[in-house]
């Protein structure tokens, strides 16, 4: 897998996870899904890479998380997924 493809499969799974996270899956979860699925072909040929991606994801989700600026970001990042699902 090319590092570019790696980066846009971790960064998509990445996305995903805040989404669930703020409570607006809802808005992008078929999107997100449709692209990740786009990828299981790969994951045959690679059994490794569904691991590997979901793990750098988790990670760089980890990242986010521990270094957001509002002691409660999580909570904010909910409410904003509140906001989100009115529109």
């Amino acid at each position: 897998m090319k590092n570019t493809e790696q980066e846009e499969l971790v960064a998509e799974m990445g996305a995903a996870y805040l989404c669930y996270l703020t409570g607006i899956q809802s808005a992008t979860i078929d999107n997100s899904a449709a692209y990740i699925n786009s990828w299981i072909g790969k994951f045959k040929e690679d059994k490794k890479m569904l691991l590997t991606a979901s793990s750098m994801a988790q990670k760089a989700v980890d990242y986010i998380l521990e270094h957001r600026t509002e002691p409660d970001g999580l909570a904010s990042l909910q409410r904003f997924g509140e906001l989100a699902k009115a529109d």
